[in-house]
């Protein structure tokens, strides 16, 4: 399948939903960055980190538009802050980039349901509620979502990642088999400060 890059267009909003301090889209070359960009990151702990807050600045002074907001993409009651928020901007939703993830290794014989829970709360619960949600936005240009070559390989101890971002892999196949935009990255595995343990 081919696919090109999504263009940010002239005043539409692009949300962003992160938990991860390094791998966050809000990167000058992505489509949020568009100088008439208007971007909601959504970010469950806040924005406090460093790194973050120099993302937004980076945004702000490329032209862009940037209204945060705390919220939990995997509860039901996270999103639909972020979808208010969208909302309430009074513009059209260009697109959402879901990078959201966690991870609770364990050798599988040692696995709980409370280590699938925490990686499924972001990859499963959130990017199906994400998916949801988006059906209140027939503008919608493109739904991105963060996934991982783990759901391929299957790392040693990260079955319930793996299982999680196979799920993400899927919907967004799905979406684009019924005529809906959708598109699955399965990054390469980074450095393991990148994460945030649960």
């Amino acid at each position: 399948m081919t696919t090109s890059r999504p263009a940010a267009r002239r005043g539409r909003a692009q949300p962003c939903a992160d938990r991860q301090p390094a791998r966050s889209p809000q990167r000058a070359d992505s489509p949020s960055a568009h100088p008439m960009a208007r971007a909601h990151p959504a970010q469950r702990g806040g924005f406090r980190c460093h790194g973050r807050m120099t993302a937004v600045r980076t945004l702000r002074a490329l032209g862009a538009t940037v209204a945060t907001v705390q919220a939990d993409v995997g509860t039901a009651d996270g999103v639909a802050r972020i979808m208010a928020a969208v909302r309430e901007s009074g513009r059209p939703l260009g697109g959402l980039v879901h990078a959201a993830g966690a991870l609770a290794d364990v050798p599988i014989s040692g696995m709980t349901w409370e280590h699938l829970d925490s990686v499924f709360e972001s990859k499963v619960y959130g990017t199906l509620l994400l998916d949801q949600a988006l059906a209140g936005f027939p503008e919608l240009r493109f739904f991105v979502g963060f996934s991982s070559l783990s759901a391929v390989i299957g790392p040693v101890g990260q079955a319930n990642y793996a299982a999680g971002n196979a799920f993400l892999d899927e919907l967004m196949v799905r979406r684009v088999d019924a005529g809906l935009p959708g598109l699955a990255v399965d990054w390469a595995p980074g450095p393991r400060s990148a994460w945030r343990p649960r």
